[in-house]
């Protein structure tokens, strides 16, 4: 199972900045972890112990990739390349 937490403002608040400052023309590349294949043994801990998922390093949102393209298309962000890879 993978958690998923209600976004925040503080996501709201990056995209909304970055939709208000790239140019009509320009992109926003954005590279995440594939959070179940790279980041199972995390999730599966925190899903045991019944704790938000969150790593030594703050990461505290996994979100599956359809989560991830329809929170980009609510701020209008038109997907133009999208790859799935893992570290594994």
């Amino acid at each position: 199972m993978i958690l998923i937490f209600p976004i925040n403002t503080l996501i709201i608040f990056i995209l909304g900045e970055c939709k208000r400052i790239i140019k009509d023309d320009g992109y926003l590349f954005l590279s995440v972890p594939n959070g179940y294949n790279d980041s199972r043994p995390l999730i599966e801990f925190y899903t045991l112990k019944k704790m938000p998922a969150k790593s030594i390093s703050g990461h505290i949102y996994f979100f599956p990739k359809e989560t991830l393209l329809k929170l980009f298309r609510d701020f209008d962000f038109e997907i133009v390349s999208k790859k799935t890879g893992s570290i594994k």
